[in-house]
């Protein structure tokens, strides 16, 4: 059922455990599955719990390159929105041998992941290596001198990482389009939009007009409506949205958007390009992206929020999956909360 559904084959198992996985365009989408406690084992009964995680080859080639065999690696990166197979199963797959540890293993299963996963890892290995001959370092700035954005600007960052990852989607055969998500068309946000223009106050008036078409009564003791108030206690100089005391947060749609301008200056540019990210792809609102790039909730809560009424196998869950990947990873590789 899971290979055929998902599109992906198995390749590890370990008792009732099992690890599918595919290579996608720029993701490694891993299915685990395992018996959840409901199940009852001696009589026969199997409840199962499927949990889908999905990896930028990028992230999996730059961990395990320089290794002679493909054992583990521990990567502090990957955090437990990332996890595929529970901390207690070492066995396969990428697990945690504890807090703020997480690893990729690769062919510590009792018989090794299969040949062709395995070429597939290599191929991606080698790919990255080629990059290294494409990136330049100058005035303290790693640079791919023959890359430029829609709008003129040379990729040039002081993060190697996110140049590299530019240059790996070339090498892999990626067209550096800005129209499809990846990290060169988070570049192009960042520098075309973010550095050179600005966001206007048109993007913050509309911002706000469109949380102010919601009643926060009607999310009364939701998860969601308590993330927005902590958001706005971390950010906001004064709520402009919400239940305080239960009653509702008053304030003007004009001194609003005065706020909001004042703590999204807070950002860095790349908080604000994944923010932009998130508007656009997912039309995730006001204050969810902001909960994201400030680390106030975890971005599988994000993903499983912004992919409710999606069937698990479905495209959109995919394609809405993968972006989140991707946009996590851009914030990760730039060290997020540094002013870039």
């Amino acid at each position: 059922m899971i290979p055929h559904d998902f599109d992906v084959q198995l390749i590890g198992e370990v008792g009732n455990k099992r690890l599918f996985a595919a290579r996608r365009d720029l993701i490694w989408h891993f299915v685990r599955s395992a018996p959840n406690r409901s199940s009852q084992p001696e009589e026969g009964l199997f409840n199962w719990s499927i949990v889908q995680s999905h990896v930028p080859r990028y992230l999996v080639a730059e961990s395990v390159r320089g290794l002679k065999s493909f054992n583990a690696l521990s990567r502090e990166r990957f955090s437990e929105d990332d996890r595929v197979v529970t901390e207690e199963s070492s066995l396969l797959g990428i697990y945690s041998r504890g807090p703020g540890s997480y690893d990729i293993q690769l062919l510590e299963t009792a018989k090794g992941w299969p040949n062709e996963v395995v070429d597939l890892v290599d191929q991606d290995i080698l790919a990255l290596e080629k990059c290294n001959a494409e990136i330049v370092e100058q005035d303290e700035l790693f640079c791919l001198p023959d890359v430029f954005t829609p709008g003129g600007n040379a990729i040039s960052c002081d993060s190697r990482e996110l140049v590299e990852a530019i240059a790996f989607e070339r090498q892999i055969g990626r067209d550096l389009k800005p129209d499809r998500i990846s990290v060169f068309a988070a570049y192009c946000v960042w520098r075309d939009l973010i550095i050179k223009e600005g966001l206007p106050r048109t993007f913050y008036e509309q911002l706000i007009a469109n949380q102010f078409m919601y009643d926060a009564r009607e999310f009364r003791e939701s998860p969601f409506l308590d993330l927005v108030m902590e958001v706005q206690s971390l950010m906001f100089t004064t709520p402009i949205w919400g239940l305080v005391n239960n009653e509702l947060v008053s304030i003007s749609e004009g001194d609003a958007v005065e706020v909001l301008m004042e703590a999204m200056g807070k950002l860095s540019g790349i908080q604000l390009t994944q923010f932009c990210l998130m508007d656009q792809l997912h039309s995730a609102g006001l204050f969810l992206p902001i909960a994201q790039v400030i680390g106030a909730n975890s971005w599988e809560q994000y993903a499983t929020w912004k992919t409710q009424g999606f069937h698990p196998d479905s495209e959109e869950e995919q394609q809405t999956r993968e972006e989140v990947a991707l946009i996590k990873m851009v914030g990760d590789l730039t060290r997020l909360g540094v002013n870039v």
